[in-house]
Parts: structure tokens; C-alpha cells; sequence
């Protein structure tokens, strides 16, 4: 087992869904990410909060088991997502995208050289340039992006992703990025300048993992009982829930390339929990042995 180090946003947001606002709760795709990923192994968050981000937020992600000394406190406000989703949970829009002192630069902390594997959430392609720049070699290196960034920074973010080992991008980001409508080609494109490993969210349709030679596709989990009030932050739960269960099996993510085909399962699993109720409340209930149960139920309705 390995420590894994989550580099990326932690905010203070609002969530509206129809019919309710949750107003100044937890998240930010680094946050979301840390969250899930510590189910599996232990957790170094880095990123920049500011004066204003409660204590009492910070002592639940250390009760999770989160090392939270990479949580750099700068003068000034946290970042602040104002999100609004429509019918059904589906149509996203933003009312604000204040970073904040998440634009100030991240110092990363030599408790870092402990980490075989990095996470860097959706960020400036820029920032995430920067930062692997000063990773120690022989890293397992994953990150995110967003459609703002390859919407603005198209080159920088293809720059990010050839120093990435992993690469996670929604279905939506990948047409975006690609040019192309089907996921297929869309991946065939993203790989081509020599990307290992590549997998597309699809929300509520699941995901695809992508090798050089080969594709594996995961339906989401999802029963009839299941209650879904909040989809924010799913697919940072996706990717940490991916990541932590690589670093879990640091010796096996070496040998076997099923490994990753069983981080994917287990990321979309981590993530229906996610789903369940608002910001990490949900998360905040549930223990790994929760996480092993769905695994078994989910794995149990994939066999023919």
C-alpha cells in the first residue's frame, strides 16, 4: 500500500437543486477527490483555503483520516462554487466561479516524497504543468480537466495531459477536446501523442477505461432504491475512488493491468454513495466495509 497525495481545489459552495439551496458546504474537485480516495488508503490534500474555511470542516476530513498539513491557510477568501442544476439533476450552471486564493500558488510539501501516486484535479493546465514539473520522478501521475480550460488553453492542457500517466476527462470534454462525436474516436484521438491511460466519465451512463490496445467500459452503479439528491462532485469521487484503490494495491498496479479495470469499478461505486446526499454528508456515514458490500452487489449484477 501507498500514500496517494490529492493536489487540487477545496472550496466553500452552494448547490442548488430543485427545490432546495445548500448553502456554504464543502467542496471543490480536490476536496471531493480527497474524500473518496481515503476509503482506500492514506490521503495527503494540497491545496489553498482561505481565512474564512471552517475548522470544523477541516477536523472531519482529519476524522476521515486525511492528513490535512498540505491545506495551505492564505490571507483572503476560499474558493466559492455557486452551482445550479436543473430537471432531474442533469442541466449544470454555474452563478459563480470565484477562485480566490485558489490562484495563489501551490507549495507542496515534502511529505510528498512518501507518495507514489499524485491526483491533480481539474486545475489551470498551467498550474498542473507547474506542479508535475516539481514531482520527484518515478511518480504515478493521474489529473482532470474541464471545459473551460480546453476551451481557452486547448495546448496547455494537451501539454499536461503527455506528462500525465492517467487521464480523466468527461465524455463531454472528450468530444470538446477531440473534435470527434464517439467516445471511441474521441479516445483514439486524446491517446494519440502517446497518453498510457485515459478514462471518460459518463455520469450516470458510467465510464470507459482506455489503454493503448484495449477499452473497458463500466456501467454506473444504481439500484431502485437508491435515492439521488446531489450529483456534484461524482466525477472527482469517480477518479479518487480510481486512484485510491491503485495506491491501495501499489504492488499489484505494477503487475496487472486488471488492477486499473478494478479502480474503475470501485470508483464508480465510490461515487454512488456521493450521489446520495448533499456536499460529503453522505460520505460522512459511511466506512470502507460499506463500500466492499456495494462492490460485491455490484459485481454480482455484472456476471451473465
Amino acid at each position: 500500500m501507498s500514500d496517494l497525495a490529492v493536489i487540487g481545489c477545496v472550496s466553500i459552495d452552494n448547490i442548488r437543486v430543485p427545490g432546495k439551496i445548500y448553502k456554504n458546504v464543502f467542496g471543490g474537485s480536490g476536496g471531493y477527490a480527497a474524500v473518496a480516495a481515503s476509503f482506500f488508503t492514506k490521503i495527503h490534500l494540497v491545496s489553498n483555503i482561505g481565512t474564512d474555511f471552517p475548522k470544523e470542516t477541516l477536523d472531519k476530513l482529519k476524522g476521515l483520516g486525511i492528513d490535512t498539513s498540505g491545506m495551505r491557510v492564505i490571507e483572503g477568501k476560499s474558493t466559492h462554487f455557486d452551482v445550479e442544476y436543473g430537471g432531474e439533476l442533469a442541466d449544470e450552471y454555474y452563478h459563480a466561479a470565484d477562485m480566490n486564493v485558489g490562484n495563489d500558488e501551490i507549495v507542496l510539501p515534502e511529505l510528498l516524497d512518501e507518495c507514489k501516486f499524485v491526483y491533480i484535479s481539474a486545475n489551470d493546465p498551467d498550474i498542473q504543468i507547474d506542479i508535475m514539473k516539481r514531482l520527484n520522478k518515478g511518480i504515478t501521475i493521474a489529473l482532470d480537466t474541464h471545459a473551460m480550460w480546453i476551451e481557452s488553453k486547448r495546448d496547455r492542457v494537451l501539454k499536461a495531459f503527455e506528462m500525465a500517466d492517467i487521464v480523466f476527462v468527461n465524455s463531454n470534454e472528450a468530444k470538446m477536446f477531440s473534435g470527434k462525436r464517439l467516445i471511441k474516436n474521441a479516445a483514439k484521438t486524446i491517446m494519440k501523442d502517446g497518453i498510457e491511460r485515459l478514462v471518460i466519465k459518463k455520469g450516470a451512463h458510467g465510464g470507459i477505461l482506455f489503454t493503448s490496445d484495449e477499452m473497458y467500459p463500466m456501467a454506473a452503479y444504481d439500484d431502485l432504491d437508491m435515492l439521488i439528491v446531489d450529483p456534484t462532485g461524482c466525477g472527482d469521487s469517480t477518479a479518487g475512488g480510481f486512484m485510491g484503490t491503485l495506491a491501495a494495491n501499489d504492488d499489484a498496479a505494477v503487475k496487472l493491468n486488471n488492477i486499473y479495470k478494478k479502480a474503475l469499478v470501485f470508483g464508480m461505486v465510490t461515487a454512488s454513495f456521493n450521489l446520495m446526499d448533499y456536499s460529503i454528508h453522505k460520505m460522512l456515514t459511511i466506512d470502507r466495509e460499506d463500500i466492499w458490500h456495494r462492490y460485491d452487489l455490484f459485481r454480482d449484477m455484472l456476471r451473465m
